[in-house]
């Protein structure tokens, strides 16, 4: 994969030159990529060949340096002759001893003055100069989509639920911030979902039977917490932009077989658009969107377990 640039219109602008992948270098307005580590602590993330206009690759450097040295010695060459030098004119017997003594200080001071640039080369182009330049702006982005999730009080519209092997049923939700949420699918499925503020319970309303477990087991409570606390509280996996959408993956920094949540945003607003869970089998289930209003007044009653 090779970078590609963004459209000014992608992503918020401070993040157009965020540069982050595996062996190819990709655009944050691309693709996004924190590979095995929670990236935002300073003492223990992992990133890897990060890469960015204020911190340009090794093969950047070389080239640069290079020209530079070269550059460099063909100026030295032209002031002080050498026989050694390709294209120098000078010889071993038409010289002064004082012309050579200047010729060997100057040739020395040249040789230390590439290898300086050599070694600040390498020092400014190391992974991990690159890496806490990056992290910066990965706590930057993060603590963006903390507060677009925490405008989040109440919000009601309808969903797309899509399962791992396609079936596709839809609904109405209704979210009430922090820990609250409730899905009615549409006739004629039985279900029901509800979150109460501690158990997330499913339901079927046909045959009266339910399976209950609480919402600090599940990957929902990255979405349904009072403090979402993503620069800090989950590992962030990756963040991605596919299409028009940016992709956040996490899970639990301490409890990885609790699934994983991939939340789906807007990439000029961060407006929540969808979710996917990943369950601690590998099933995945979409949640898209639709027709949401934000900040309505919700009563109480949607959010509590049916009397059965």
């Amino acid at each position: 994969m090779t970078a590609v640039s963004c459209p000014a219109s992608c992503c918020p602008a401070r993040y157009h030159n965020l540069q982050v992948g595996g062996r190819s270098k990709v655009v944050l307005g691309q693709r996004f990529e924190l590979i095995g580590s929670r990236a935002p602590d300073p003492g223990q993330a992992s990133v890897a060949f990060v890469t960015g206009l204020f911190s340009t690759s090794r093969g950047k450097y070389a080239i640069m340096l290079a020209k530079t040295c070269a550059t460099i010695a063909r100026a030295f060459n032209h002031a002080f002759p050498c026989p050694f030098y390709p294209g120098g004119t000078g010889s071993l017997t038409d010289e002064t001893p004082m012309i050579r003594a200047l010729q060997s200080i100057a040739y020395v001071a040249v040789a230390a003055l590439m290898l300086c640039l050599v070694a600040l080369g390498s020092l400014l182009a190391s992974p991990a100069a690159e890496a806490q330049t990056t992290r910066e702006q990965v706590i930057a982005f993060l603590g963006e989509v903390e507060t677009q999730i925490e405008r989040i009080a109440t919000a009601q519209g309808r969903f797309m639920q899509i399962s791992d092997a396609g079936q596709i049923v839809r609904g109405d939700i209704y979210i009430s911030r922090p820990g609250r949420m409730r899905f009615d699918y549409d006739d004629p499925s039985p279900a029901l979902l509800v979150a109460d503020g501690r158990f997330i319970g499913t339901y079927n309303t046909k045959d009266e039977t339910s399976a209950h477990r609480q919402i600090s087991q599940t990957p929902l409570k990255f979405l349904l917490n009072k403090d979402p606390d993503l620069a800090n509280g989950v590992k962030v996996l990756k963040i991605e932009r596919v299409a028009e959408s940016v992709l956040v993956t996490m899970q639990d920094r301490r409890n990885a077989n609790q699934g994983q949540l991939i939340l789906v945003l807007d990439t000029q607003t961060l407006e929540l658009r969808a979710w996917q869970v990943i369950d601690d089998k590998g099933e995945r289930t979409t949640v898209r969107l639709e027709s949401m209003a934000y900040g309505v007044p919700l009563p109480d009653a949607l959010f509590q377990r049916p009397g059965f």
